[in-house]
């Protein structure tokens, strides 16, 4: 119960808000520190400028495919990575995909591309992350 005028409850610090609560300027500055930061951007014109892939079985799915999601256990990647090359074996876009795979260097190749795992060497997304 609020000690009456204190604006807190009774054992608590006067720093601190009733209830608890955490003030929106703290939740913001905890928010950015926990987007990684980004030091460089990869070149994506080729995908913009290659084929549409119609009817490619990838989309909407696409956390299957990323490389490494944040705390994933090792059998967990494999099965999710499983999982994309299943879909990629049947995928009508396969051919499409595997052309624009050939176009992108190598560093931005990063997961399950036509059914080929392409390993990143950079920390897991945290943003996937189940």
């Amino acid at each position: 119960m609020p000690v009456a005028g204190s604006g807190h409850r009774h054992g608590q610090s006067p720093g601190r808000p009733v209830g608890g609560c955490v003030t929106r300027r703290r939740r913001i500055a905890d928010a950015d520190r926990s987007f990684p930061e980004v030091t460089e951007i990869p070149d994506i014109r080729p995908i913009l400028r290659g084929p549409r892939l119609t009817g490619a079985l990838c989309v909407g799915r696409g956390h299957l495919f990323d490389d490494r999601l944040h705390k994933e256990h090792a059998d967990a990647r494999a099965a999710r990575h499983d999982a994309a090359r299943r879909l990629c074996a049947r995928c009508p876009a396969a051919p499409e995909c595997a052309a624009l795979a050939a176009q992108l260097p190598a560093e931005n190749l990063q997961g399950v591309w036509s059914g080929r795992l392409h390993e990143e060497h950079q920390p897991a997304r945290k943003d996937l992350a189940a």
